[in-house]
């Protein structure tokens, strides 16, 4: 057989030739559609933390239909104790174990907490029992769900809007969804398990286990900044009064966002377990019964409301403060869990809602307060809508 012997500037075309065409098929790997909901892995040694993973085993996995809520106002057992300014609310049963509720880009977010069991792990072991979330996206209106997302490790996921995209704590990690097409943008590496989230002054805002609070360019999805506050733990972050407010197992924390400097810590009884801030106004529940008001200006609390119950939640929104509590109705009645509307002028309740349950969370959006209470067994949940 005849030998061809190149030259050497056929030796080097072909070359050449031969490294387009690698470089050109790893372009169309990388470039490829993801399913709905599939979360890349993070890569760390080549620097490109987005590439596509063809397995549900990254952690992601999109839900077509995610359960529907059903209304309970046939149940006695579950009626709905309404008081002061309320026009109407009403009771759902949810699926599942229904812990936080979100609203946002027009619409209702749930999150649960559930086993999972995917199959084979990255790591070629067994994911069988592990503790995983669920994300669910409703219409306010029908309450008929819109998307879901399973979230592998995010047992404790929680929510937040901002910068066009919908952020949620998996784990360790920060998940990034666009609301327009319901799909995962990506998946941002924290390293610490996470349990707040909040965006405001241009950034996510993170914190979990550990003394730390992570910044988040939403535009690079990368970690920028890390803030030490004192205390244990950090529990909860919100936005408001120029100032990221951090809930810790010590202290208030006052955080300029600028600056990324920690500029004041209040003490407030007990552990602050939850935070909220509106323009001109803080509040935070501990483990006691109270209410804490604290003014931005004086970086003083300002009066401490009783719920009459354990405090467990609050938010801040549409000129007031929300507080979810709990409270004992008796040796052999279950809890009872309240969403109490509070006047910041006078510190007063000016409406709430009670419905069966043994702990809660709020959210205000869409026209409504939204309640979710799990029940005394802890064996299910309901969503309570409120219109004041």
């Amino acid at each position: 057989m005849r030998q061809t012997i190149l030259s050497p500037a056929e030796m080097v075309a072909v070359f050449l030739l031969a490294l387009l065409a690698a470089v050109c098929v790893a372009c169309e790997s990388r470039t490829s559609v993801e399913e709905p909901g599939k979360i890349p892995p993070n890569d760390t040694t080549s620097g490109e933390p987005h590439r596509p993973l063809e397995t549900p085993a990254n952690g992601v996995v999109f839900v077509e239909r995610p359960g529907v809520p059903r209304p309970l106002d046939a149940d006695p057992g579950h009626g709905v104790a309404a008081e002061g300014r309320i026009q109407d609310a009403r009771a759902y049963s949810l699926e599942g174990t229904v812990e936080a509720v979100a609203f946002g880009e027009g619409s209702l977010w749930l999150t649960e907490r559930f086993t999972w069991d995917p199959g084979p792990c990255p790591d070629n072991g067994s994911c069988a029992g592990y503790e995983s979330g669920l994300l669910t996206r409703l219409d306010p209106e029908t309450l008929e769900p819109v998307a879901g997302w399973k979230l592998r490790g995010a047992y404790d996921a929680t929510v937040a809007f901002g910068a066009g995209s919908v952020w949620v704590t998996k784990g360790g990690s920060v998940v990034e969804i666009d609301p327009d097409t319901n799909s995962v943008a990506r998946e941002i590496p924290v390293g610490t398990r996470l349990r707040a989230i909040a965006f405001g002054a241009g950034s996510v805002w993170a914190a979990g286990l550990g003394r730390e609070v992570f910044r988040l360019d939403p535009d690079g999805g990368a970690v920028v900044e890390r803030i030490e506050v004192v205390g244990r733990e950090a529990y909860d972050v919100a936005l408001g009064a120029g100032s990221l407010w951090v809930a810790t197992s010590d202290s208030l924390a006052q955080i300029d966002p600028e600056e990324g400097e920690v500029v004041g810590e209040i003490p407030v009884p007990g552990v602050a377990f939850d935070v909220a801030a509106g323009s001109d106004m803080v509040w935070a529940t501990g483990d006691g019964d109270g209410l804490v008001r604290v003014d931005p200006r004086t970086d003083e609390v300002a009066d401490t409301l009783d719920l009459g119950g354990q405090a467990w939640d609050v938010e801040a929104s549409t000129g007031s403060a929300w507080a979810v509590s709990r409270r004992s109705t008796g040796e052999r009645s279950p809890p009872v869990v309240r969403l109490a509307r509070v006047d910041p002028e006078t510190d007063e309740v000016v409406g709430a809602v009670e419905i069966e349950g043994s702990s809660g969370d709020a959210a205000v959006g869409g026209g409504a307060a939204w309640l979710v209470a799990a029940d005394g067994a802890y064996t299910g949940n309901t969503l309570t809508r409120a219109t004041f």
